[in-house]
């Protein structure tokens, strides 16, 4: 058996609790910004997110299980229990890791810029 892991996952935020289903297939991991992130034992791209929507808690207030067969994943905090049925969650459109944020409105405003721009050039009149 090799020490070297399969796979490493990092979010935006530390990890402070870590499940994994009976049979080894399902992985749930909470981190402290309250999200909950899904994984197949195969890759280490999330197949699901989730931020917790409670009030503001600290991350101690939150306890995370996967049920042995993976089907089930149930959150807790002072203030709200999830209850998520594996089969019926869907993927996230994307997972944008905070620091890439600026990265991504810069690119979006870029493109409405050059929208923008090409609007006002079609608009001009041409010289003959």
């Amino acid at each position: 058996m090799s020490s070297t892991p399969e796979w490493t996952y990092t979010p935006g935020r530390e990890i402070v609790s870590v499940d994994i289903s009976s049979n080894g297939d399902h992985i749930v991991a909470l981190s402290k910004d309250q999200h909950i992130y899904l994984f197949n034992k195969s890759s280490s791209t999330p197949v699901w997110r989730y931020g917790l929507d409670g009030y503001p808690t600290a991350h101690y207030d939150f306890a995370l299980e996967i049920s042995s067969d993976g089907k089930y994943i149930v959150a807790g905090g002072r203030h709200k229990i999830y209850l998520f049925d594996r089969d019926i969650i869907s993927a996230p459109a994307i997972i944008i890791p905070g620091y890439n944020l600026f990265i991504m409105l810069l690119i979006i405003g870029f493109m409405f810029l050059i929208s923008i721009t090409s609007r006002i050039l079609i608009k001009l009149p041409h010289p003959n």
